[in-house]
């Protein structure tokens, strides 16, 4: 049953060049948007992770020693046993091994997901109209659609998945109709495969073609013959899954994701969570509801035309109706049932929050097979009613609509793409000035993961790189130090230099040495910068304050010279001639390393050193400059790390801590 006339279907040879054109336009176009728009990753957090897992089964690995677990935990990953599982299926990550292995870079996958794409939307828009010149539009919407554009540009499955889920259809209906006994094979195929990749992809893709089949009235011979080939079909990939769930995750039915997240990334409602140590989202049914309208409101803006295609697609669907209704039931249910489906899956509120920028309600991209479908047969039934002139002022109108809604989501990704640039370019280029194999331990965070803050800064699964980033532990990067002596340790902080622009705050590499001893004094310098009349030199370490009064009648550049002795269960200051007055300072405004900390996270900054600068000693909030360290003591030594934060406080009217270089304020040399 067809929607339209025929046009030929034997295939002249131009619409052949026409598709390989098209296939090859967009398999560049994913290549260009890769290196243009997401050369540092786009904001998706989940993409750096498909490539970490792909460099895991070039170097053989299903699965990474839990023992990278303390400190090189990477993103997306849980404990199972005594390793830690990565949370997405393999079969993405395999063909971008593939990709690297045999040309030395990934971006080909990218390539071929956004060809196989386009090529399966004309070959199942041809199976189901019987009309080349609507495959080829419909093909042509999906290829310039930005959804299918910035998504082919990412290493996220999505595009591989949409493409196998499109190429799937089109065997379905050519089983249905040609009674191919090797479509049916090739349609169980793809959704095994599909099913491999994506698994809540695979069953939604299956329910509306699942109705096709059923409502075809095929004879009961006829339809148990293609079931049969269809199974063989499914049936191995469909058991590899399940067997690959077994072995790596303990159980045939529990998914990679659920074992990554400790249970808390599940289907239905409830209290969610990405793993056990992020903020917990309490997922409603009418929580669903508000994601489904806000995702669904941003969803036109994602395809050719946006809004003014809906028009188009409704006109489509008109045509499609009046002359197989059955079709147009068909199409319906396949624009629905990934909206309607993702209501039980509790990200769909995440995509939400960036659904007209960002990367959109990328959930539903295969919604845009069905809707590009009909704004393809509304466009070709205007433009035989329409002089040539309207079809190309149409067209027009399209481009520009197009462009006004597009202009803001490149605006977003242009500007994660810059923060990215800039975070890790200086990273990297403070590492490339540095000799020999190195530990980078990553800007101190309140979640436990290499590859959240920044993807770029990442390992490969067997930690033989140069450059190892390792996660910040506080004091525990210690052993960090021990374990591996062989490599000279930094660590990443924050800074800005004393008078410029909050614009130019960076990361820095700080060298870290840890230093062991009964007893450490710190000697330090304290420098009146800012002319105010009291000068107060404090410390801290766990439970134990100490605060002096150095002067007050200081002046601008007094100097004071002051060491503090630091031993287990005990802080003291002496200073060069004079005796100050202890004072019980009350250091009440807020700092930065404060925040009760969540679970996993890094430790609070064991010891600080820092002096004060006010007009009276009676003072609250007071000029701060602080230098802070990570240390630990036991019954006979105390353990520190050299390589200390800066930090700054500035008192009222700023009333804000900022990391300033504090070298002019004060400065510590330490002596064991």
């Amino acid at each position: 049953m067809t929607a339209t006339e025929p046009t030929s279907i034997q295939g002249s040879k131009r619409w052949i060049v026409a598709l390989v054109l098209l296939a090859i336009a967009s398999a560049t176009l994913a290549v260009a948007v890769q290196r243009n728009v997401f050369p540092y990753y786009s904001g998706d957090r989940d993409e750096p992770v498909y490539r970490y897992q792909a460099q895991m089964l070039e170097d053989g690995l299903l699965t990474i020693p839990r023992s990278q677990e303390a400190f090189f935990r990477p993103w997306l990953s849980g404990p199972h046993g005594d390793h830690l599982v990565m949370a997405f299926e393999p079969v993405w990550p395999a063909v971008l091994a593939m990709s690297d292995a045999t040309t030395n870079t990934m971006l080909p996958a990218l390539a071929l997901a956004a060809a196989a794409a386009v090529a399966g939307m004309y070959a199942f828009a041809v199976e189901l109209f019987r009309d080349r010149r609507v495959a080829i539009i419909s093909a042509a919407l999906l290829a310039f659609s930005p959804f299918a554009l910035l998504l082919s540009g990412t290493y996220l499955n999505y595009t591989f998945g949409l493409a196998l889920g499109v190429w799937c259809a089109a065997a379905t209906i050519r089983a249905v109709q040609c009674r191919s006994v090797a479509a049916g094979l090739s349609a169980g195929l793809l959704l095994g495969v599909l099913f491999f990749t994506r698994p809540y992809d695979a069953i939604l893709v299956s329910i509306p073609l699942g109705l096709f089949v059923l409502s075809s009235r095929m004879p009961r011979r006829e339809f148990m013959r293609l079931a049969r080939w269809a199974f063989f079909g499914i049936v191995p990939l469909l058991a590899l899954a399940l067997v690959y769930n077994a072995i790596i995750d303990g159980s045939l039915l529990r998914f990679p994701t659920t074992v990554q997240s400790g249970g808390w990334s599940r289907f239905g409602w409830g209290v969610r969570a990405l793993a056990p140590d992020m903020p917990r989202l309490n997922y409603s049914f009418f929580g669903a509801l508000k994601a489904l309208g806000r995702n669904s409101a941003a969803t036109p803006t994602w395809i050719v035309g946006s809004y003014l295609s809906l028009g188009i697609a409704g006109l489509g669907g008109l045509v499609v109706f009046r002359r197989a209704p059955r079709l147009f039931m068909f199409l319906v249910a396949m624009t629905l049932v990934f909206p309607l489906g993702y209501l039980a899956w509790w990200a769909s509120s995440l995509t939400s929050a960036g659904a007209f920028t960002g990367l959109g309600p990328h959930y539903y991209l295969p919604a845009t097979v069905p809707l590009s479908l009909l704004v393809a047969v509304g466009f070709r039934d205007l433009a035989t009613r329409t002089r040539p002139v309207l079809v190309v002022a149409m067209l027009l109108l399209l481009v520009v609509v197009t462009g006004f809604f597009v202009r803001p989501k490149l605006d977003e990704q242009r500007y994660v793409s810059e923060v990215s640039r800039k975070y890790s370019s200086a990273v990297f280029n403070a590492t490339a000035r540095q000799r020999g194999r190195l530990i980078v331990i990553n800007e101190r965070a309140p979640y436990p993961y290499v590859m959240l803050k920044n993807g770029l800064l990442a390992n490969r699964p067997r930690l033989d790189s140069r450059v190892l980033f390792a996660i910040d532990r506080g004091a525990k990067n210690i052993d960090l130090l021990r374990s591996r002596p062989s490599r000279r340790a930094f660590r990443v902080v924050r800074t800005l230099t004393s008078g410029a622009p909050l614009s130019s705050i960076h990361p820095a590499l700080i060298p870290q040495h840890a230093r062991t001893a009964p007893q450490i004094s710190l000697a330090t310098t304290i420098v009146n910068t800012d002319g105010s009349n009291v000068v107060t030199a404090y410390a801290r370490f766990a439970h134990i304050r100490r605060a002096f009064v150095l002067d007050r009648s200081s002046t601008k550049g007094d100097r004071y010279r002051v060491t503090w002795i630091f031993r287990p269960g005990y802080l003291h200051l002496s200073v060069d001639r004079q005796r100050p007055r202890r004072v019980h300072y009350p250091l009440v405004g807020p700092t930065a390393d404060d925040p009760a900390p969540r679970s996993g996270a890094a430790p609070r900054i064991g010891l600080v050193v820092g002096a004060a600068f006010g007009t009276r000693t009676s003072s609250r909030d007071p000029n701060r400059a602080e230098l802070r360290y990570y240390a630990r003591t036991n019954h006979q030594a105390v353990e520190l790390l050299t390589g200390a934060e800066f930090w700054t406080r500035l008192g009222p009217p700023y009333q804000a801590w900022l990391p300033i270089t504090v070298d002019r304020s004060i400065r510590v040399h330490i002596k064991p």
